[in-house]
């Protein structure tokens, strides 16, 4: 008997020690598994006959590490010559950006939150239910790079763009909202600066009666997309009371939207009128090829980039003064007419074309000359930067991880504006796909793409937590209009929100 009671002792005693140490054991082992560095196999990019690539094989991808929170990056930034980086992830739900709500339709996007809403939005209950991305979205804007001297009949036989290199963009904590004066209500990011204090000076005597208005606006929906548009005069050239020299336009052609940023050369006493005419020069010349059934992976950016430089050297000549002199001047003025045209109308130009209708909307962006930026942003991924020809190439870290001054990370501001020979290099083209309810495509002057760089900076989080949805266009101009150290250029941009 008292063997009997020792062993039903021992049972009791044995299932009281598992009940209580099984979930110790259990929590350890999903500890154990969660810190471990898995790895998936991720499709090989296709080639241009659509086989897969050289190796015909896997490459193995490092899922995020909990300590680092980075994932390697095995991709180089959109433009040619940039290196790897690390892509920055979310640490949890509360670090990414608030979900879209479903709509009646079946997409879904944000509501617009309050203009008294915190900077950085609070994890809500929705974003744990986000829908996870999946192997779609690294096929969904599998888009292209075309050379400066393809035809518009090769694209399709154009290798695939690398995939994608998605930054979360870190929080902007050091923000200020000026309280008083004609600044009020705007955002200083950064270090203070004074200038919410500056007056808007009138532009002076000389520019004053071609100049045109200080802000423009523009906002249009097109088979579910909204596209908008902005452009602001900077404090610098408020101060020196310089016109606005950017200049922006936006275009329903059917289901495709048109859109163009032009920043006029500071060194041009009229690149604000040629910016204007060079944004309604590449409008009417990309609708008639549309018009014309060209699809938007076949524009001929080349004869585009030629109606913009012929436009602009007819106003050159209308407004300079015939020169005469010996025999032989006039081949020598005809073959400096771009150059001297330049110099009095000067700008940059980049192009961005959406495809909304179908399931799939695809885009379009091509820079004819100088240093525009462009990205995708994601609400759920973050942004991708699709390139410029003002970043040094490697210099995509963050400042004080690449080790350098954040200046230093830009090349020299110098181009070589319309209606110059912009050089071999351009047209710079690049296409993808969109994912509806998500994602959006823009295109900035440098005003704003030396602030925001590749997206590593805290004024691309800034701006990515406030434009990841379609907002009011009172709204976009006051973010637009933040204040920063150093930022006074003219900031133009126009984002298409699918």
């Amino acid at each position: 008997m008292w063997a009997e009671m020792c062993l039903g002792l021992s049972i009791v005693a044995a299932a009281f020690v598992v009940a209580v140490a099984a979930p110790f054991v259990a929590n350890a082992i999903v500890n154990a598994e969660q810190e471990r560095p898995r790895r998936v196999p991720v499709a090989a990019a296709p080639s241009p006959d659509g086989g897969t690539s050289a190796s015909g094989t896997t490459a193995p991808v490092t899922m995020p590490d909990a300590a680092s929170n980075t994932v390697p990056s095995a991709t180089s930034a959109a433009m040619p010559g940039a290196t790897p980086s690390a892509v920055t992830v979310p640490k949890t739900a509360a670090d990414r950006p608030p979900a879209f709500p479903p709509r009646s339709d079946g997409t879904v996007r944000t509501p617009n939150p309050s203009a008294t809403q915190s900077p950085e939005p609070p994890a809500t209950s929705d974003t744990a239910t986000q829908t996870p991305s999946t192997d779609a979205d690294d096929t969904a804007n599998d888009g292209r790079h075309q050379p400066a001297t393809a035809h518009p009949e090769s694209v399709s036989v154009l290798p695939p763009r690398p995939p994608h290199n998605w930054i979360i963009p870190p929080l902007a904590t050091d923000i200020r909202t000026v309280e008083s004066g004609v600044a009020a209500g705007l955002d200083e990011l950064g270090e203070p600066s004074e200038y919410a204090e500056l007056e808007h000076r009138p532009v002076n005597d000389a520019q004053a009666s071609s100049a045109p208005t200080a802000v423009a606006l523009d906002m249009l929906e097109c088979h579910g997309a909204t596209a908008a548009s902005v452009s602001i005069r900077g404090v610098g050239h408020r101060d020196f009371r310089h016109p606005r020299q950017d200049a922006t336009a936006i275009r329903a052609v059917g289901e495709r939207i048109v859109a163009v940023v032009c920043d006029g050369v500071s060194a041009s006493p009229r690149s604000h009128i040629g910016a204007a005419s060079t944004c309604k020069a590449v409008l009417s010349c990309v609708q008639r090829q549309l018009d014309e059934g060209t699809d938007i992976d076949r524009i001929d950016w080349p004869q585009v980039t030629a109606a913009v430089r012929a436009t602009l050297r007819e106003q050159a000549s209308r407004a300079l003064r015939p020169r005469h002199g010996a025999p032989g001047d006039a081949d020598r003025q005809a073959a400096d007419a771009d150059a001297v045209a330049a110099q009095l109308l000067g700008t940059t130009c980049d192009v961005l074309v959406v495809d909304v209708g179908g399931d799939t909307p695809r885009f379009t962006r091509a820079t004819l000359a100088g240093d525009g930026f462009g990205y995708l942003v994601d609400a759920v991924r973050g942004i991708e930067f699709l390139g410029s020809t003002k970043v040094r190439p490697g210099a995509t870290l963050p400042a004080d991880e690449a080790g350098i001054e954040p200046d230093a990370r830009l090349t020299s501001s110098a181009v070589r504006p319309l209606p110059a020979d912009p050089g071999d290099r351009f047209p710079m083209v690049v296409s993808g796909r969109l994912l509806r309810g998500r994602q959006a495509v823009a295109i900035v002057s440098d005003g704003l793409g030396d602030d925001l760089r590749d997206g590593s900076t805290a004024a691309a989080g800034y701006l990515f937590r406030r434009l990841v949805r379609p907002i009011p266009q009172h709204e976009l101009l006051r973010i637009a209009s933040y204040l920063k150290l150093g930022s006074t250029d003219d900031r133009s941009a126009v984002i298409v929100w699918l």
